[in-house]
């Protein structure tokens, strides 16, 4: 009986450490952390960051075309979530390398909205 104990004990410690490790792992949602992160494939502009949200505008280091950016913005979207401790909305602005918009996730919230 001592022994499934604390083989439980041990089981749910190892829960416990491994969410934490997760949380420990993911960045600070600053600037140049964002920068350093996305250096290979995007010039990051800007980072801004309120109680509201982020907005973050994003230069593409190759020429892409509008249509690839839907799925551009989602990659950077998900990468953001996955790496980086981010607890408001955020709004990606996505410019190609001669600086024309491609387009925008737009997730920041309108005066009078909720998050």
């Amino acid at each position: 009986m001592k022994f499934i104990l604390i083989f439980s004990i041990i089981e749910k410690n190892q829960q416990d450490y491994e969410k934490l490790q997760n949380e420990i792992e993911k960045l600070e949602f600053t600037l140049v952390n964002v920068q350093v992160f996305f250096k290979d494939q995007y010039y990051v502009e800007n980072v801004n960051v309120d109680d509201r949200g982020t907005n973050e505008t994003f230069v593409t280091k190759t020429n892409v075309t509008e249509e690839e950016a839907p799925k551009l913005l989602k990659d950077i979207q998900a990468k953001i979530k996955e790496n980086f401790v981010l607890k408001v909305p955020n709004s990606i602005t996505l410019l190609n390398n001669d600086y024309k918009i491609l387009g925008s996730n737009n997730n920041y919230p309108e005066d009078g909205e909720d998050n």
